[in-house]
């Protein structure tokens, strides 16, 4: 006979087993752009995202523009996509509902290199027998430009190239 608290360890055990299960299930993540892209040229930008270290790690985020989906994007790695001169808003949407938008302006048709970073830090627990263990986590998003020197260190550290 197990007592309640063996219960409760037991089913949190359990319950990170299913998830563990879970996400080696669906933690399949691909980079696919979804337009075709073309250099730089009248009045069309040619932007790199470079998903450095962006949390969910296991899961692909999609990219949009003005609200046109353009891409998928698996953790450290990174795709170019063509967008418009003029004031443009980026979405990044992640499967788990952690999202960020930001105003992109493009001043002229030429490259720009935005990375997309972030982490998630714990910033507590709570364990009690009727819930089990709950977890609470800070997300922490970002969307910077680079240089695109700096954009190749950053494409290196993960073996890629940049084009």
């Amino acid at each position: 006979m197990h007592t309640p608290l063996i219960k409760t360890i037991i089913r949190v055990i359990l319950s990170g087993l299913v998830l563990v299960s879970l996400s080696l299930v669906t933690g399949c993540s691909t980079t696919k752009v979804l337009h075709a892209v073309t250099p730089p040229s009248d009045g069309v930008a040619q932007v790199y995202f470079i998903r450095n270290s962006y949390p969910p790690y296991f899961r692909e985020i999609n990219l949009f523009a003005n609200s046109i989906k353009l891409a998928t994007i698996s953790n450290n790695d990174y795709v170019a996509v063509n967008i418009p001169v003029g004031d443009n808003s980026i979405f990044i949407k992640a499967n788990d509902g952690k999202d960020i938008t930001f105003d992109l302006p493009i001043e002229k048709a030429e490259k720009y290199y935005v990375v997309l970073t972030g982490d998630v830090t714990k910033t507590g627990s709570d364990f009690n027998s009727y819930n089990g263990l709950t977890v609470y986590l800070q997300w922490n998003l970002n969307a910077y430009p680079v240089s695109e020197v700096e954009a190749g260190k950053i494409i290196q550290n993960f073996g890629g190239k940049l084009n």
